[in-house]
């Protein structure tokens, strides 16, 4: 009887830890904590001051870098003063295609700043263009189904196989005995 509840917790153990193997993709976090004071934190990185940020204006096009980091941990983007809009936050240099799925930008409706607002950090600077249009997505990684990027399914299925399989034959050479 021990045999075959210890062959049983090893096969759930094993595949529990299987399906657990897929990170996030690549993307940002953006957070307006306070109306015009905006934080972009990049899911990967390295981030500021390496990588360049840049902001997309939805509504008028207009595009600009945003160079003031905070050092928390992860490293941060500030963009302060923010007018209220929408906006497309990301790399001026893109995200590489990951297993998990990447993102040219990630978009935010923002309040505002208020009147007199005052920037702790470099303004942001004009920039000429983003390496997006409107497509967010660099490439999807969902299950079954593959935008252009990897599909993590096989090793994941694979690998729920093979641990309910080997709880099995210990399941089995636990009877025989």
């Amino acid at each position: 009887m021990r045999t075959r509840l210890a062959a049983l917790v090893v096969s759930l153990v094993a595949a529990g830890a299987a399906r657990a193997n897929s990170p996030p993709p690549a993307t940002y976090w953006i957070h307006e904590g306070q109306p015009g004071k905006v934080w972009i934190c990049p899911s990967m990185g390295p981030a500021c001051p390496e990588r360049v940020l840049l902001r997309r204006d939805v509504g008028s096009g207009e595009i600009v870098s945003v160079t003031a980091c905070v050092a928390v941990e992860p490293q941060c983007y500030l963009d302060e003063c923010v007018p209220a809009g929408t906006y497309q936050y990301g790399f001026a240099v893109p995200y590489r295609c990951e297993e998990t799925g990447s993102y040219f930008y990630e978009q935010i409706e923002a309040q505002g700043a208020p009147p007199g607002c005052t920037r702790t950090g470099p303004a942001p600077a004009p920039a000429a263009s983003v390496p997006w249009s409107s497509r967010q997505v660099i490439c999807r990684s969902t299950y079954g189904h593959s935008d252009g990027g990897c599909s993590t399914l096989g090793g994941v299925v694979g690998l729920n196989l093979l641990a309910v399989g080997l709880g099995l034959g210990l399941l089995r050479r636990g009877r025989r005995r």
